[in-house]
């Protein structure tokens, strides 16, 4: 059976000898090469700093179109998720609010398991943009700052919700070979922001 042994030490800048075999380690992009030895195939990656030593086959890295959708999972979600949070401020309704609320965790669970596909696949999980996530606090402020009536936020998070929708529907024409599993997750994605889009109509 395959074996995944993880070397305990970090190798980034330095060299080390494991079976015989030496490996330097890369200080930019991840190395794609491998070093063959009788026991294991080697793949160094310098971007997690660590040495992977996997038996059998070398690992296979997730294709880009897969990374792409992925990550536009992650933008688009995290998007959302600060566009809750920015609104939920001005936010009197009971029902309202706790509708966001329940829309956020399931938001946040989509873009969890976006991140988690990212980093199984061996791939760097990007950091959201501090810029794009002020513009859309920023954009949610100044829309409220004479007007924080109930249908006025409902109209402005159904505006948020048609530019994922709209979003997500792009990447997924753009990426057109990515796998189930990413397409799957954009899929998921498009159809709550849909029906998040629906529940608010009634509060317009």
């Amino acid at each position: 059976m395959p074996q995944t042994v993880e070397h305990p030490l970090s190798v980034r800048g330095r060299i080390v000898f494991e079976n015989e075999v030496k490996i330097r380690a890369g200080s930019g992009r991840r190395c794609s090469f491998y070093a063959k030895c009788p026991a294991f195939r080697v793949c160094l990656y310098s971007v997690s700093a660590d040495v992977r030593f996997r038996s059998g086959k070398e690992s296979q890295c997730m294709k880009s179109d897969d990374a792409a959708m992925l990550r536009e999972v992650q933008k688009k979600s995290s998007t959302a998720l600060k566009a809750i949070q920015a609104i939920s401020e001005y936010v009197d309704n009971a029902d309202l609010s706790r509708m966001l609320f329940g829309q956020s965790k399931i938001i946040e669970n989509i873009r969890n398991r976006a991140v988690e596909s990212l980093m199984e696949g061996g791939e760097q999980v990007r950091q959201e943009s501090i810029v794009s996530q002020t513009l859309v606090s920023s954009s949610i402020h100044m829309n409220t700052m004479l007007n924080t009536s109930t249908s006025h936020i409902a109209e402005l998070m159904i505006k948020n919700h048609q530019k994922g929708v709209t979003g997500m529907w792009r990447a997924m024409n753009r990426y057109d070979t990515a796998t189930d599993r990413s397409v799957e997750l954009a899929q998921e994605l498009a159809d709550f922001e849909e029906s998040c889009i629906e529940r608010m109509r009634p509060y317009l």
